[in-house]
């Protein structure tokens, strides 16, 4: 199997820098050591357009890495978890956090913080909205882990997500997270997504037919296209077409951040792919 070497990625760093792409004013919240490969990561954030001003670092921290194996165009990814724990926000760290329209993250990133739910409740105060990525559930403290899914605004769930959330916590979660006022995303790979606002409309939006070179960072690249669309005021039917295109020419190229290209590739995209779905 052919070696493609380190690459710099990450499920919230894939988002972050494809968000930067379109032109958002996009922060990267996070602790990392002090090594070579932090600073690194770090320098490609900037150089990408997102900014590092809420960075902490502290050298007892591992490097924070993945294995992701391809196999025609689909991967497999194990990830190291985070040792960070018992975080709490400086004064600096929630004037930002404030002032944001979105607050993009996972539950494991917000379980590092000391009280969560208290986090999640303080932003919403200041109508900031809670959006999470969801692929996975613990099975420990999967009921911790749902008291901050169902307190979310807006939801991306992969298939596995949602195979692991009908098991682990009810078959019927997607009416619970509708009765808490949740837009609810449902990414299917090739089969599209589905979306169901909190408004009671649900739309199932197909897939673009490509063949995938690397699938790796698809999920993120839909993620932070959607909001952008959103962000832009698309309805949500609108943005989940054009986050499909995102998610569909970003596999066509190899590498976790294909998908920051900015919205004029991704409407060249649609107009030559259009009809292919």
């Amino acid at each position: 199997m052919p070696l493609l070497g380190a690459k710099v990625g990450g499920m919230i760093g894939n988002a972050a820098v494809v968000a930067a792409a379109y032109g958002m004013d996009t922060y990267l919240m996070d602790t990392v050591n002090d090594g070579d490969n932090s600073k690194q990561v770090l320098e490609d954030f900037k150089n990408a357009g997102v900014k590092i001003d809420l960075i902490r670092h502290d050298s007892e921290l591992p490097d924070v890495k993945c294995l992701i194996f391809l196999k025609g165009g689909e991967r497999v990814i194990f990830v190291i978890p985070t040792q960070k724990k018992n975080l709490i926000p400086d004064k600096r760290e929630w004037e930002l956090l404030g002032e944001a329209d979105y607050v993009y993250t996972t539950v494991g990133e917000l379980k590092c913080f000391c009280e969560p739910v208290e986090l999640i409740e303080a932003l919403k105060r200041k109508d900031v909205k809670i959006v999470l990525d969801v692929e996975y559930i613990g099975d420990q403290k999967k009921e911790e882990e749902w008291e901050l899914i169902r307190r979310a605004d807006i939801l991306f769930i992969n298939s596995e997500g949602d195979r692991q959330l009908q098991e682990k916590i009810a078959k019927d979660y997607k009416e619970r997270l509708k009765e808490n006022a949740c837009m609810l995303i449902l990414t299917k790979g090739e089969n599209g997504c589905v979306i169901w606002e909190n408004n009671g409309c649900r739309w199932d939006i197909p897939a673009y037919s490509v063949k995938p070179v690397d699938t790796t960072g698809a999920g993120d690249t839909f993620n932070a296209s959607f909001l952008y669309g959103l962000s832009r005021g698309m309805k949500a039917k609108e943005a989940g077409n054009f986050a499909n295109a995102a998610a569909a020419r970003s596999i066509l190229h190899i590498g976790p951040r294909s998908g920051a290209a900015g919205e004029e590739a991704v409407k060249i995209f649609m107009e030559q792919w259009k009809g292919e779905r």
